[in-house]
């Protein structure tokens, strides 16, 4: 009604407008491109966690900040508190 869509779904918007040559806009900044796998390392390194990050879970940090809100699937005992501590201390 107000012509505006849910962030998670902007890319199946993207591919439907694609898929049927429709023209479509959309605010810039979106999606976050600047931060870095060695930012994030350097950030983790920063604040000294009690526990040694794995790659997985530096990953799962960078795609979280650069997509400004994701949804992020993760199995027990993988960490997913060290994760979320990473996005709030950011």
């Amino acid at each position: 009604m107000n012509r505006r869509i849910y962030r998670g779904l902007i890319r199946h918007i993207i591919s439907f407008c694609k898929s049927r040559d429709y023209t479509y806009t959309y605010e810039d900044g979106l999606y976050e491109t600047s931060f870095l796998l060695e930012d994030a390392e350097q950030f983790v390194d920063s604040i000294k966690p009690k526990y040694q990050a794995r790659d997985y879970q530096i990953e799962a940090f960078v795609h979280a900040i650069r997509a400004k809100r994701a949804l992020l699937l993760s199995p027990t005992a993988s960490g997913k508190s060290l994760i979320i501590y990473l996005m709030i201390r950011s």
